[in-house]
Protein backbone atom coordinates (compact mmCIF):
# COMPACT_ATOMS: atom_id res chain seq x y z
CA UNK A 1 0.00 0.00 0.00
CA UNK A 2 2.85 2.58 1.07
CA UNK A 3 4.91 1.52 -1.62
CA UNK A 4 4.80 4.47 -4.03
CA UNK A 5 5.21 7.37 -1.00
CA UNK A 6 7.23 9.50 -2.64
CA UNK A 7 9.12 13.09 -1.14
CA UNK A 8 7.57 15.95 -1.14
CA UNK A 9 10.31 18.20 -1.77
CA UNK A 10 11.91 16.30 -4.59
CA UNK A 11 9.62 13.90 -6.28
CA UNK A 12 11.55 10.63 -5.77
CA UNK A 13 10.50 7.32 -3.64
CA UNK A 14 10.94 6.98 -0.59
CA UNK A 15 12.49 3.87 1.54
CA UNK A 16 10.39 2.05 3.90
CA UNK A 17 12.43 1.87 7.21
CA UNK A 18 11.42 0.40 10.17
CA UNK A 19 9.94 3.72 11.53
CA UNK A 20 10.55 6.61 9.56
CA UNK A 21 10.49 6.82 5.12
CA UNK A 22 13.45 8.04 3.82
CA UNK A 23 14.82 10.04 0.75
CA UNK A 24 18.14 9.51 -0.25
CA UNK A 25 18.09 11.94 -2.69
CA UNK A 26 17.14 14.78 0.02
CA UNK A 27 18.61 12.91 2.95
CA UNK A 28 15.43 13.20 5.08
CA UNK A 29 13.48 10.90 7.24
CA UNK A 30 9.86 11.62 7.79
CA UNK A 31 8.64 9.75 10.71
CA UNK A 32 6.14 7.27 10.88
CA UNK A 33 3.71 5.76 13.88
CA UNK A 34 1.62 2.91 13.87
CA UNK A 35 -1.32 2.02 15.88
CA UNK A 36 -3.56 -0.93 16.03
CA UNK A 37 -6.14 1.04 13.49
CA UNK A 38 -3.75 3.74 11.79
CA UNK A 39 -0.51 4.28 10.12
CA UNK A 40 0.80 8.02 10.06
CA UNK A 41 3.35 9.87 8.24
CA UNK A 42 4.62 13.15 9.46
CA UNK A 43 6.00 15.22 6.56
CA UNK A 44 6.23 18.26 8.24
CA UNK A 45 9.07 16.59 10.81
CA UNK A 46 6.59 17.95 13.98
CA UNK A 47 8.09 15.91 16.70
CA UNK A 48 9.10 18.14 19.50
CA UNK A 49 9.38 20.86 16.83
CA UNK A 50 7.26 24.39 16.77
CA UNK A 51 3.71 24.12 14.76
CA UNK A 52 2.74 26.61 12.95
CA UNK A 53 -0.53 27.37 12.31
CA UNK A 54 -1.99 30.01 9.68
CA UNK A 55 -5.08 31.43 11.69
CA UNK A 56 -5.02 34.73 11.31
CA UNK A 57 -1.46 35.46 12.17
CA UNK A 58 0.65 33.24 13.56
CA UNK A 59 0.09 30.61 16.62
CA UNK A 60 2.96 28.72 17.62
CA UNK A 61 2.75 25.55 19.75
CA UNK A 62 5.59 22.63 20.70
CA UNK A 63 3.66 19.10 19.07
CA UNK A 64 5.16 15.94 20.19
CA UNK A 65 3.18 13.46 17.94
CA UNK A 66 4.08 10.05 19.57
CA UNK A 67 3.00 10.68 22.68
CA UNK A 68 -0.21 12.68 21.19
CA UNK A 69 -0.78 9.23 19.28
CA UNK A 70 -0.74 7.43 22.20
CA UNK A 71 -2.90 9.58 24.04
CA UNK A 72 -5.59 9.89 21.39
CA UNK A 73 -5.55 6.38 20.52
CA UNK A 74 -5.91 5.31 24.64
CA UNK A 75 -8.85 7.59 24.80
CA UNK A 76 -10.70 7.39 21.83
CA UNK A 77 -14.52 6.35 22.52
CA UNK A 78 -15.28 3.40 20.25
CA UNK A 79 -18.23 5.10 19.16
CA UNK A 80 -16.54 7.61 16.68
CA UNK A 81 -19.09 10.71 15.36
CA UNK A 82 -19.68 10.08 11.93
CA UNK A 83 -20.74 12.60 9.35
CA UNK A 84 -24.92 13.51 9.37
CA UNK A 85 -27.28 12.46 6.79
CA UNK A 86 -27.09 15.36 5.24
CA UNK A 87 -27.50 16.42 1.40
CA UNK A 88 -24.02 17.16 1.29
CA UNK A 89 -22.48 13.56 2.53
CA UNK A 90 -24.95 11.72 0.40
CA UNK A 91 -23.63 13.43 -2.42
CA UNK A 92 -20.18 13.32 -1.87
CA UNK A 93 -20.48 9.42 -0.58
CA UNK A 94 -22.54 8.57 -4.08
CA UNK A 95 -19.46 10.42 -6.68
CA UNK A 96 -17.30 8.78 -4.47
CA UNK A 97 -18.59 5.27 -5.16
CA UNK A 98 -16.67 2.20 -4.15
CA UNK A 99 -13.38 0.25 -5.27
CA UNK A 100 -11.62 3.29 -6.05
CA UNK A 101 -7.93 4.93 -4.60
CA UNK A 102 -9.41 8.21 -2.92
CA UNK A 103 -7.62 11.39 -1.34
CA UNK A 104 -8.84 13.16 1.64
CA UNK A 105 -7.30 16.29 0.97
CA UNK A 106 -7.74 19.03 4.40
CA UNK A 107 -9.50 15.79 6.21
CA UNK A 108 -9.60 17.59 9.69
CA UNK A 109 -11.16 14.89 11.43
CA UNK A 110 -12.42 13.23 8.72
CA UNK A 111 -16.07 13.86 8.75
CA UNK A 112 -16.81 12.36 6.26
CA UNK A 113 -14.55 8.67 6.77
CA UNK A 114 -17.22 6.93 7.87
CA UNK A 115 -18.83 7.34 4.05
CA UNK A 116 -16.15 6.54 1.97
CA UNK A 117 -13.23 4.45 3.68
CA UNK A 118 -15.65 1.51 3.99
CA UNK A 119 -15.08 0.66 0.17
CA UNK A 120 -12.61 2.36 -1.19
CA UNK A 121 -8.57 2.95 -0.56
CA UNK A 122 -8.33 6.17 1.08
CA UNK A 123 -5.48 8.24 2.53
CA UNK A 124 -6.00 11.55 4.52
CA UNK A 125 -3.97 14.43 4.47
CA UNK A 126 -3.85 17.40 6.87
CA UNK A 127 -1.49 20.00 7.29
CA UNK A 128 -2.43 20.97 11.05
CA UNK A 129 -1.88 18.70 13.33
CA UNK A 130 -4.65 19.63 15.74
CA UNK A 131 -7.44 19.32 13.45
CA UNK A 132 -5.98 16.10 12.61
CA UNK A 133 -5.29 14.27 15.98
CA UNK A 134 -6.38 16.83 18.85
CA UNK A 135 -9.87 17.65 18.45
CA UNK A 136 -12.44 15.52 20.34
CA UNK A 137 -13.48 14.08 16.85
CA UNK A 138 -10.51 13.68 15.53
CA UNK A 139 -9.25 11.20 12.36
CA UNK A 140 -8.18 8.79 14.32
CA UNK A 141 -10.12 5.02 13.73
CA UNK A 142 -12.02 6.30 11.33
CA UNK A 143 -11.01 3.80 8.46
CA UNK A 144 -8.10 5.76 6.75
CA UNK A 145 -5.77 3.51 5.12
CA UNK A 146 -3.12 6.20 5.74
CA UNK A 147 -2.94 9.32 7.79
CA UNK A 148 -0.35 11.99 6.48
CA UNK A 149 0.46 15.48 8.60
CA UNK A 150 2.08 17.74 5.42
CA UNK A 151 1.91 20.42 3.06
CA UNK A 152 -1.34 20.38 0.27
CA UNK A 153 1.02 22.24 -1.56
CA UNK A 154 3.96 19.52 -1.73
CA UNK A 155 1.64 16.30 -1.71
CA UNK A 156 3.71 13.16 -0.67
CA UNK A 157 2.46 10.80 -3.72
CA UNK A 158 3.69 10.39 -6.84
CA UNK A 159 1.88 11.49 -10.55
CA UNK A 160 -1.57 10.09 -11.69
CA UNK A 161 -2.07 8.00 -8.47
CA UNK A 162 -5.86 8.72 -7.29
CA UNK A 163 -8.73 8.32 -8.70
CA UNK A 164 -10.90 10.69 -7.13
CA UNK A 165 -9.89 13.12 -4.62
CA UNK A 166 -12.32 14.99 -2.31
CA UNK A 167 -11.63 18.46 -0.65
CA UNK A 168 -14.26 19.63 1.16
CA UNK A 169 -14.29 23.36 2.41
CA UNK A 170 -10.18 23.97 2.18
CA UNK A 171 -10.05 26.08 -1.17
CA UNK A 172 -11.50 28.58 0.83
CA UNK A 173 -8.69 28.99 3.61
CA UNK A 174 -5.81 28.34 0.55
CA UNK A 175 -3.85 31.54 0.02
CA UNK A 176 -1.59 29.82 -2.96
CA UNK A 177 -4.34 28.39 -4.23
CA UNK A 178 -3.41 27.47 -7.93
CA UNK A 179 -0.76 25.96 -6.78
CA UNK A 180 -2.57 23.72 -4.34
CA UNK A 181 -5.08 22.55 -7.23
CA UNK A 182 -2.31 22.28 -9.50
CA UNK A 183 -1.11 19.79 -7.39
CA UNK A 184 -4.44 18.02 -6.67
CA UNK A 185 -4.22 17.44 -10.74
CA UNK A 186 -0.71 15.79 -10.64
CA UNK A 187 -1.66 13.49 -7.85
CA UNK A 188 -4.65 12.50 -10.19
CA UNK A 189 -5.43 10.11 -12.68
CA UNK A 190 -6.59 11.21 -16.23
CA UNK A 191 -10.23 11.42 -16.24
CA UNK A 192 -10.19 10.99 -12.48
CA UNK A 193 -12.56 13.03 -10.28
CA UNK A 194 -12.11 15.94 -7.79
CA UNK A 195 -14.66 16.92 -5.24
CA UNK A 196 -14.93 20.32 -3.86
CA UNK A 197 -16.98 22.16 -1.78
CA UNK A 198 -16.80 25.81 -0.65
CA UNK A 199 -18.99 28.61 0.92
CA UNK A 200 -20.97 30.41 -0.99
CA UNK A 201 -19.98 34.02 -1.68
CA UNK A 202 -23.60 35.15 -2.79
CA UNK A 203 -26.01 32.98 -1.09
CA UNK A 204 -29.29 34.36 -0.13
CA UNK A 205 -27.69 34.93 3.40
CA UNK A 206 -24.50 36.61 2.54
CA UNK A 207 -26.63 38.96 0.18
CA UNK A 208 -29.46 39.46 3.01
CA UNK A 209 -26.65 40.37 5.13
CA UNK A 210 -25.36 43.22 2.71
CA UNK A 211 -28.27 44.45 1.80
CA UNK A 212 -29.25 45.28 5.59
CA UNK A 213 -25.77 46.60 6.10
CA UNK A 214 -24.38 43.26 7.93
CA UNK A 215 -22.00 42.28 5.57
CA UNK A 216 -21.54 38.68 7.27
CA UNK A 217 -23.61 35.40 6.95
CA UNK A 218 -27.72 36.98 8.11
CA UNK A 219 -30.35 34.82 8.36
CA UNK A 220 -33.36 37.11 6.92
CA UNK A 221 -35.98 34.58 8.15
CA UNK A 222 -34.64 33.93 11.71
CA UNK A 223 -34.26 30.01 10.64
CA UNK A 224 -31.87 28.67 13.08
CA UNK A 225 -28.81 26.39 12.83
CA UNK A 226 -28.94 26.90 9.21
CA UNK A 227 -25.18 27.56 8.16
CA UNK A 228 -22.15 25.36 7.63
CA UNK A 229 -20.43 26.84 10.73
CA UNK A 230 -21.60 27.80 14.39
CA UNK A 231 -21.26 30.40 15.51
CA UNK A 232 -17.89 29.69 17.03
CA UNK A 233 -15.51 30.67 20.39
CA UNK A 234 -12.35 31.43 18.20
CA UNK A 235 -9.54 31.17 19.43
CA UNK A 236 -10.27 27.97 21.53
CA UNK A 237 -10.36 28.28 24.89
CA UNK A 238 -11.38 32.46 24.73
CA UNK A 239 -15.45 32.05 24.74
CA UNK A 240 -15.94 35.66 24.48
CA UNK A 241 -14.88 36.04 21.23
CA UNK A 242 -17.65 34.29 19.02
CA UNK A 243 -17.15 34.30 14.86
CA UNK A 244 -19.59 33.12 12.18
CA UNK A 245 -17.53 31.22 9.95
CA UNK A 246 -19.75 31.71 6.89
CA UNK A 247 -19.89 35.65 7.12
CA UNK A 248 -17.69 37.94 4.65
CA UNK A 249 -16.64 40.46 7.41
CA UNK A 250 -13.28 40.62 9.20
CA UNK A 251 -12.95 40.27 11.99
CA UNK A 252 -16.33 38.23 12.41
CA UNK A 253 -14.63 36.00 9.71
CA UNK A 254 -10.99 35.32 10.55
CA UNK A 255 -9.89 32.09 8.61
CA UNK A 256 -11.63 32.67 4.92
CA UNK A 257 -9.46 34.04 2.33
CA UNK A 258 -10.57 33.34 -0.72
CA UNK A 259 -14.34 33.77 -1.81
CA UNK A 260 -16.35 31.91 -4.57
CA UNK A 261 -19.32 31.89 -6.92
CA UNK A 262 -19.88 28.82 -9.03
CA UNK A 263 -18.35 30.62 -12.10
CA UNK A 264 -15.89 31.89 -10.71
CA UNK A 265 -14.72 28.41 -9.39
CA UNK A 266 -16.12 26.84 -12.76
CA UNK A 267 -13.65 29.32 -14.61
CA UNK A 268 -10.78 28.41 -12.57
CA UNK A 269 -10.82 24.82 -12.76
CA UNK A 270 -11.24 25.29 -16.44
CA UNK A 271 -7.92 27.02 -16.35
CA UNK A 272 -6.25 24.09 -14.80
CA UNK A 273 -7.63 21.74 -17.57
CA UNK A 274 -10.34 19.99 -15.36
CA UNK A 275 -14.05 19.84 -16.58
CA UNK A 276 -16.74 20.56 -14.02
CA UNK A 277 -19.14 17.62 -14.88
CA UNK A 278 -21.73 18.78 -11.86
CA UNK A 279 -22.55 21.85 -9.92
CA UNK A 280 -24.82 21.49 -6.66
CA UNK A 281 -26.41 24.13 -4.32
CA UNK A 282 -26.06 22.95 -0.66
CA UNK A 283 -27.91 24.40 2.12
CA UNK A 284 -31.50 25.79 3.05
CA UNK A 285 -32.66 27.36 -0.15
CA UNK A 286 -31.89 24.66 -2.85
CA UNK A 287 -32.63 21.47 -0.44
CA UNK A 288 -36.29 22.74 -0.23
CA UNK A 289 -37.41 22.27 -3.54
CA UNK A 290 -37.40 19.46 -5.98
CA UNK A 291 -34.36 18.83 -8.37
CA UNK A 292 -35.91 21.42 -11.31
CA UNK A 293 -36.07 23.98 -8.62
CA UNK A 294 -32.77 23.32 -7.03
CA UNK A 295 -31.18 24.05 -10.28
CA UNK A 296 -32.35 27.56 -10.67
CA UNK A 297 -31.98 28.34 -6.16
CA UNK A 298 -28.26 26.98 -7.03
CA UNK A 299 -26.64 30.31 -6.90
CA UNK A 300 -28.43 31.41 -3.70
CA UNK A 301 -27.13 28.41 -1.96
CA UNK A 302 -25.17 28.22 1.29
CA UNK A 303 -22.43 25.90 -0.15
CA UNK A 304 -21.14 25.21 -3.48
CA UNK A 305 -20.36 21.77 -4.40
CA UNK A 306 -18.80 20.93 -7.63
CA UNK A 307 -17.95 17.79 -9.43
CA UNK A 308 -15.14 17.93 -12.04
CA UNK A 309 -12.85 15.48 -13.85
CA UNK A 310 -9.06 15.67 -14.90
CA UNK A 311 -8.50 16.16 -18.61
CA UNK A 312 -5.23 15.24 -20.44
CA UNK A 313 -3.64 18.68 -21.03
CA UNK A 314 -1.28 17.06 -23.57
CA UNK A 315 -4.78 15.27 -25.82
CA UNK A 316 -6.09 18.97 -25.20
CA UNK A 317 -3.10 21.14 -26.43
CA UNK A 318 -2.22 18.79 -29.48
CA UNK A 319 -6.40 18.79 -30.73
CA UNK A 320 -6.52 22.90 -30.27
CA UNK A 321 -2.83 22.47 -32.75
CA UNK A 322 -4.97 20.13 -34.89
CA UNK A 323 -8.15 21.98 -35.23
CA UNK A 324 -5.79 25.29 -35.69
CA UNK A 325 -4.52 23.46 -39.12
CA UNK A 326 -7.30 22.60 -40.21
CA UNK A 327 -8.35 26.12 -39.94
CA UNK A 328 -5.25 27.23 -41.87
CA UNK A 329 -5.87 24.36 -44.36
CA UNK A 330 -9.52 25.72 -44.95
CA UNK A 331 -8.17 29.54 -45.92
Amino acid sequence: MLKRLVCPVCKSELERKAKSFFCQQCSINYPCYQTSDDFIVDFKLLNENTCNCNRDGKIEQKIHLEEIIKEKTEKNNLTRQTAKATRKAQKIKEEVGINHRVLDVGCGGGPYANLICKENEVYALDECPIRLLLDEDNALSKGYNLLCIGDGLQLPFADSFFDIVVCTEVLEHTLETRAFVKELYRVLKTNGKIIISVPNLVSLSNRSGILFGKGLHFNLLWFKDRCFYKLTPWPMGIPEFKYDFDGIRYPEQPLHIRFFTFESLRNFLKQIDFKVEKEIGIGFVSDRFDKFFSKIFKNYADDLLVIASKQNSKSKSLKNKTNRQIGTDNT
